[in-house]
């Protein structure tokens, strides 16, 4: 080709390159706005055939030859059904080399960098996964399937520059995981993963972790650790992924107090521990084994030995072996377990178990280092309580009890056979089947403590009751289940003493099936009685059904004083024999029926005692025949025959109205003053009555409203020092009131009759006469010369008579008497007072000697034996024998003594005296008391110009004195007087 030619076709390729070179530039730069939109669909498109969900990129950067960046890159169609719920991340910038990123993908790359990462992953159990594979057969995988081939190919020998930051969730079933997580390629085959701010939830119960670092080397045929890293006191001193024949193997070595060696190859998991102490186990697993254990604070510094072998295909398999678990004193073997089927950790479907045995010297200190507490009150204070355990094989159907033994101080019971597990839910121990044979030795002592003491038990020995010694003996055989269990039982008592007394022989044979007590045999024989008992007692509706007691007491006194029976019982004495028959409900508390009282109740008895005393009170013998049937009591007949005197009486009660009806009952009292004892408003009364009557009490009645029939006599009563023979006293009460229509009795002063009525109140008995009648005997009062056979008092109006234990009041008395009136008030006891007034007393009732008419008041206060008051009397006309004259008294009373302000006495030539002044005595019940004179002299004049009757009544016969007179001072404590008689002669 010429030159010129060839200048051409250079001058043209020149201008095809420059164009060319301009159109690459030009495209190069134009890239982002022109082909962006394309490259980045045609990414999403690739990168979600390969992840299986679309993927969309809000933006692409970078130089496409060597470099891209990936801004907002999502996965919007993830759901919660899907294994990857969400992903997410910020930015993804790839350094590469675009020819070698051709031939192969991993090896062309230089750096890979990933921010803002937001990940959550979903993982199924082996079970589901199956389940939900769509793969038939896919519970039996071969081993060249294990997924740790996958991890191990998934990382590349050499790894390119990468660094990734962000946060990652990982879900199982039941447990959720989440942390930042910061992965970095320092050096070709290293990586280091940094994860932060770890939070595990389980059960909603979140655990945390600050900080895990772990740096991992990969070679060609595994991946491994690079140095030991903790977790808490856990410490990881190699963990390594090999590749085997089979697929690939995961070995780790760790230490926490002790050492843990684990292999996972071919879906199984070897594990070996040595000493390994739980407590040392990250914080995160603490608290995972707290919340399982339903601890307090993650598992107590507890040592475990063990081999296990977990193997997990579609299921999982376990086998354990050589378990050796010590926690303080208490300790745990396992000789070899087998689990089969694992589908859910609380539905084991297949287990087999070889020598388990188990020790707790003391329960207590095993629970507080379990971190719970055990009430004081259930466990005995002197020592500690063991339960010790040997099973030598159990499956899931049954477990077989070589031994089990609880022991206290004092007590021991050992149980032997077989339990069946449910076969459902095996923590359902309801369902669970009983086949045990127990034998007991307890400690009597012991047990009351428990029942006595703060256990949270009902509390069914007091805390007063005496000193209990001695131990019971018991078998068993227990069936059934633990919701409905079947108990044949024999309980003997071995020297037992309650306080100074001992039980002889105490046995009781029965059973427990479907909820009721079957009671064969109960006898009970002590030093102070003997009981038999047999029935049946329903738990659920608490009934008793064909039951039958015997009760022989010979010493009530020793049974009361044991206060076992009741705190409230009296102090008894005497013999007692009770027998009958119980059926019916018993929903009763410590008093009434907190229900009502049951309508089915029914109860025969007999009870018949001798020498029977009742705090201190003497009933001597008591027969009662009594039939309850629901709240319906039928007395048939009730006697009380002692000490205290005879009552017999039948009649009816109904205990859930709380009315009683007696129709008739009798009672005859040889002395009140032994009833006095048991009721103090008696006391100071004496004598023998006999009464019979009928007594009603309506439901919601108060008893002092009860109607009430009475008659009462008496040969003879003594009361307020006064006695009173041949009463008769009718008496008709109701509603808080009693009618006395008659009241008959004859005093010493005379014979009385009343009609009135009482009212029984806090003070005592307020009794209103309306009716008084007393005839009184003059000779009662030395009135041997009186003209009438009796002296009447007749009342004018109602008397109003309070009598209560310290106090007896009279108002209102208003009579006439002596053909007078007498009005007055009076009160014997505190605040002790007499006022009366007489009016136009006729004194030749009284005397027939004497005429007149005599008007006196007296006002008395204070002691009765030393009272303080006034007195005044006066007769204007006053008559003896054939001489007429007057009376005219007026004297005060004090302390001091006596003081006489006027006597004067004329009765003509008979007698004529006065008397002024003050003399050093007192008046009283008592009589005259001499108190020490403090003021003058008292001063006595008499003169009798015809002595002669005056001196007969001395005892001198045959007097004859013309007059005679008497002068009389009283001096301090000196009395000076004299007498003279003129022309005395007989």
């Amino acid at each position: 080709m010429s030159t010129p030619r060839k200048r051409r076709l250079l001058r043209r390729l020149g201008r095809i390159a420059t164009l060319v070179v301009a159109l690459t530039a030009g495209l190069y730069l134009l890239r982002g706005p022109l082909f962006g939109g394309l490259v980045r669909r045609a990414l999403e498109d690739e990168i979600s055939a390969v992840v299986g969900t679309r993927v969309t990129i809000g933006a692409i950067e970078g130089g496409w030859i060597s470099d891209m960046t990936l801004l907002d890159v999502r996965a919007p169609d993830l759901t919660d059904e899907d294994a990857v719920r969400r992903a997410s991340a910020a930015r993804i910038a790839v350094r590469y080399r675009l020819l070698d990123v051709l031939r192969d993908p991993l090896a062309g790359l230089d750096d890979v960098a990933i921010t803002g990462l937001d990940a959550a992953l979903y993982f199924k159990g082996a079970a589901n996964a199956a389940e939900t594979s769509g793969i038939e057969g896919a519970s039996g995988r071969e081993a060249s399937d294990t997924p740790l081939a996958d991890i191990l190919d998934a990382i590349p020998p050499d790894l390119p520059s990468a660094r990734v930051r962000g946060r990652i969730e990982l879900r199982t079933d039941r447990l959720r995981l989440a942390t930042r997580l910061d992965v970095r390629r320092p050096r070709p085959g290293h990586v280091e993963f940094d994860f932060e701010d770890i939070a595990v939830e389980s059960d909603g119960r979140e655990l945390r972790q600050d900080r895990l670092t772990l740096g991992l080397v990969r070679d060609e045929n595994s991946v491994q650790i690079e140095e030991p890293f903790a977790l808490g006191d856990l410490e990881v001193l190699s963990a390594t992924i090999t590749r085997t024949a089979e697929g690939a193997r995961v070995d780790v070595a760790m230490r926490a107090g002790g050492d843990i060696d684990l292999r996972i190859e071919r879906e199984t998991l070897t594990a070996t521990l040595a000493q390994v102490d739980l407590s040392k186990l990250p914080a995160a697993v603490r608290d995972l084994l707290a919340e399982a254990l339903g601890t307090a604070s993650g598992p107590p510094p507890v040592l475990v030995d063990a081999d296990v072998v977990l193997t997990w295909r579609a299921r999982l398999a376990a086998r354990v072996r050589g378990v050796r678990a010590t926690l303080g004193a208490a300790s745990l073997e396992i000789d070899e377990l087998h689990i089969d089927d694992i589908d859910d950790l609380d539905d084991l479907a297949s287990w087999e178990l070889a020598g388990l045995r188990a020790a707790a010297p003391d329960v207590a200190d095993l629970a507080r280092r379990l971190g719970h507490e055990i009430p004081p009150g259930l466990l005995p204070a002197a020592g500690p309580t063991a339960l010790l355990l040997d099973c030598p094989s159990a499956s899931r159907s049954a477990v077989t009890v070589a031994a089990l033994r609880v022991e206290t101080p004092a007590s021991r019971a050992d149980a032997t056979g077989t339990l069946g597990l449910p076969p459902g839910d095996i923590t359902d121990w309801r369902a669970a089947t009983l086949a045990l044979d127990v034998t007991a030795d307890v400690d009597a002592a012991e047990a009351a403590a428990l029942l006595s003491g703060d256990s949270g038990l009902p509390q069914t020995v007091p805390q007063t009751a005496p000193q209990i010694g001695g131990s019971l003996r018991v078998t068993a055989r227990c069936g059934g289940t633990p919701a409905a269990p079947r108990i044949s039982a024999t309980a003997e008592a071995v020297d037992v003493t309650l306080g100074e007394y001992r039980a002889l022989r105490l046995r009781v044979e029965g059973s427990l099936e479907r909820g009721v007590v079957h009671v064969a045999a109960l006898e009970a024989r002590t030093d102070f009685g003997r009981a038999t008992a047999t029935g049946s007692f329903g738990l659920r509706d608490v009934t008793l059904r064909d039951a039958s007691f015997e009760l022989d007491v010979p010493d009530l006194a020793a049974l009361t004083s044991l206060a076992v029976v009741s705190e409230q019982l009296p102090q008894l004495a005497g013999t007692l024999h009770a027998a009958g028959t119980l059926e019916g409900s018993l929903r009763a508390d410590a008093s009434l029926p907190r229900d009502g009282w049951p309508d089915d109740v029914r109860v025969r008895a007999r009870v018949d005692a001798a020498d029977l005393i009742v705090a201190g009170a003497p009933l001597g013998a008591v027969t009662a025949a009594v039939a309850l049937d629901g709240p319906l009591l039928d007395v048939e007949r009730v006697l009380v025959d002692g000490g205290l005197g005879r009552f017999e009486a039948a009649g009816t009660a109904h205990l859930r109205a709380q009315s009683v009806h007696l129709p008739g009952f009798s009672i005859e009292v040889p002395d009140v003053a032994e009833l006095a004892r048991l009721v103090p408003a008696l006391e100071g009364v004496s004598g023998g009555f006999a009464a019979e009557g009928s007594l009603r009490r309506e439901a919601g009645q108060e008893w002092e409203d009860a109607a009430l029939e009475l008659t009462l006599g008496a040969e003879e009563i003594v009361a307020v020092g006064q006695a009173l023979r041949d009463v008769t006293v009718r008496l008709s009460a109701a509603d808080g009131r009693a009618q006395l229509p008659e009241i008959t009795a004859q005093t010493p002063y005379g014979a009385v009759h009343a009609a009135g009525d009482a009212r029984l109140g806090g003070d005592g008995v307020a009794l209103t006469l309306t009716r008084l009648d007393v005839d009184f005997d003059p000779a009662a009062f030395g009135l041997t010369n009186s003209p009438a056979e009796a002296l009447p008092l007749r009342l004018r109006a109602p008397l109003a008579v309070t009598l209560g234990r310290e106090r007896v009041a009279v108002a209102g008395f208003d009579a006439d008497v002596l053909g007078g009136r007498v009005r007055g008030d009076l009160v014997r006891g505190a605040d002790a007072h007499l006022n009366a007034a007489a009016q136009d007393l006729d004194l030749a009732l009284l005397s027939r000697a004497a005429a007149g008419r005599l008007t006196a008041r007296i006002a008395l206060a204070g002691d009765p034996d030393a009272p303080a008051g006034t007195l005044s009397a006066e007769v204007p006309r006053l008559a003896w024998d054939s001489e007429v004259g007057r009376l005219d008294i007026a004297a005060r009373q004090d302390a001091d003594g006596l003081e006489v302000s006027r006597c004067e006495i004329a009765a003509g030539a008979l007698l004529q005296m006065s008397a002024r002044g003050y003399a050093p005595w007192v008046l009283g019940e008592a009589g005259a008391t001499r108190v020490p004179a403090r003021r003058a002299a008292l001063h006595v004049a008499a003169r009798s110009a015809s002595p002669g009757p005056w001196l007969a009544r001395l005892g001198v016969a045959g007097v004859r004195a013309a007059s005679a007179s008497v002068e009389l001072d009283a001096d301090g404590v000196d009395l000076r007087g004299s007498v003279r008689v003129l022309d005395l002669a007989w």
